[in-house]
């Protein structure tokens, strides 16, 4: 009929990554750990203690890292609109990746040469115009791991490509005359031939790439502009992480690099469109993270057994802020306050890195 369409995209990518880093550290008083408690970090672990480690040359080793690689790829997607409303969307992409070779540490590292077709497809259909959408797609992707380290003896194999594949399934909706946007959706994506550690000889890790995680989760994002000058955008996520197969001590549980499973924000602000007090205007907002378990590993005896669990809690928090302003033809005023409750609260992925508390800005803005 009249409403069918086809549109095509062709594109070709080059991508290239030169290395040349030079890794430096200590080999003489440096710090193995030092206590949780009753420990004097200001005079005993500070940057003049380390600069003064780090500027004698005895204390000091070096490895270099140097590599290049070139990756070459081209992809071409098509979108069929059989039917006014329904969109269908596929695309194949081609990737080489093409190691030249290089050196890390005192070893000599060889070139090697991967490439891999990834399929993408998609589809959308509008039951209803302008009202409500279902929508899925698939989508493959490869990476190259290198060269990892077979057995206790220093075996050099060429790792399989990783894949990744991921299903991805919702709904959007438009309600209220346009006024508010909702996008509900649900992905699984599963990870396979990832480098699993299963051991050390020497400096080396011995590893093998049987190596399979899966993630799912849920996602839900609402835009709403309910009265006039006043908008709200939200959203919350859970995301459900496992390592399916793994060395001992992370097989079976969540990546301590997934963060949190819950996530939520909520933003509304409000302006003055008209009348005397035209330009004031308000925020108000916040986002809320549940615990994040950031070492997640099962305790392994020398048989092999598990028999208990180490685990390292980022806890939850509920960050707010508030903002409030005053904008002119000619000026703006504004004043923000973040973190208002003075939330002590941490984030990171293998660091605890501590945020901010109570703070507040104010700005002035003239236009000429």
């Amino acid at each position: 009929g009249n409403d069918m369409r086809n549109r095509t995209v062709v594109g070709f990518d080059y991508m290239k990554i030169k290395n040349r880093l030079r890794y430096k550290y200590l080999t003489k008083g440096f710090f193995d750990s030092v206590p949780a408690n009753g420990y004097d970090y200001a005079s005993t672990f500070n940057s003049d203690v380390l600069d003064a480690l780090y500027s004698n040359p005895d204390n000091v080793s070096t490895y270099d890292q140097t590599d290049d690689q070139n990756t070459y790829s081209g992809y071409i997607a098509n979108v069929f609109t059989p039917i006014s409303g329904l969109n269908i969307m596929a695309a194949l992409r081609y990737e080489s990746n093409n190691f030249e070779g290089g050196k890390l540490w005192i070893n000599d590292v060889k070139p090697y040469n991967q490439s891999a077709f990834s399929p993408k497809f998609g589809v959308v259909y509008e039951v209803i115009k302008d009202k409500f959408s279902v929508f899925g797609n698939y989508q493959n992707s490869f990476k190259s791991n290198g060269y990892y380290t077979a057995d206790a003896t220093g075996t050099s194999l060429l790792s399989d490509p990783e894949r990744a594949n991921q299903f991805e399934g919702g709904l959007k909706t438009s309600l209220i005359r346009g006024k508010v946007n909702a996008t509900l959706s649900y992905y699984n994506i599963n990870v396979k031939n990832t480098l699993v550690t299963t051991g050390y000889a020497g400096a080396f890790a011995i590893q093998t790439q049987a190596g399979e995680l899966r993630s799912k989760g849920v996602e839900l994002e609402v835009n709403a502009y309910l009265l006039k000058g006043l908008s709200l955008v939200g959203g919350v996520s859970y995301n459900d992480s496992k390592y399916l197969d793994s060395d001992a001590t992370t097989k079976g549980r969540r990546p301590g690099t997934a963060g949190s499973p819950w996530l939520a924000s909520l933003y509304a602000s409000y302006q003055i469109l008209d009348g005397s007090l035209k330009g004031l205007g308000f925020g108000l907002g916040g986002n809320y993270a549940n615990d994040h378990r950031e070492i997640n590993n099962n305790i392994i005896d020398a048989n092999g057994n598990v028999t208990g669990e180490s685990i390292f809690i980022l806890p939850k928090y509920l960050v707010l802020n508030a903002s409030a302003f005053y904008d002119t033809k000619k000026f703006r005023v504004g004043v923000k306050v973040d973190n208002f409750t003075n939330q002590h609260y941490w984030v990171g992925f293998t660091t605890a890195n501590p945020q901010q508390l109570v703070n507040a800005l104010g700005s002035i803005t003239y236009k000429f």
